[in-house]
């Protein structure tokens, strides 16, 4: 059985940034299929193998403008993070 230890909101802030900063977390959340479970794999330096599971916060599509996702991160070592991931549309018309 795992040990799963939660991680402060600085600690939380600072894991967020490095997956937005340093991986295509976003580009792939754009592309996911909800027909199944969507899990993705990173392996950073400073976090090691990580694995996020997300899960659409509403149905896709809903606001034409943006999709929501809750993002659940575990890494090796037991730590957990938790996210709340807006991923904006950008399909504006071509005149």
């Amino acid at each position: 059985m795992a040990v799963f230890e939660s991680a402060s909101l600085n600690e939380t802030k600072e894991f967020w940034k490095a997956i937005f900063q340093k991986t295509n977390f976003t580009e792939q959340l754009m592309e996911v299929d909800t027909s199944k479970l969507t899990d993705f794999t990173f392996e950073l330096p400073i976090y090691g193998n990580i694995c996020i599971v997300a899960i659409p916060a509403v149905p896709l599509g809903t606001n034409f403008m943006s999709d929501v996702f809750i993002a659940n991160a575990s890494l090796d070592t037991g730590k957990r993070y938790t996210g709340f991931v807006k991923v904006g549309i950008n399909k504006l018309p071509v005149q």
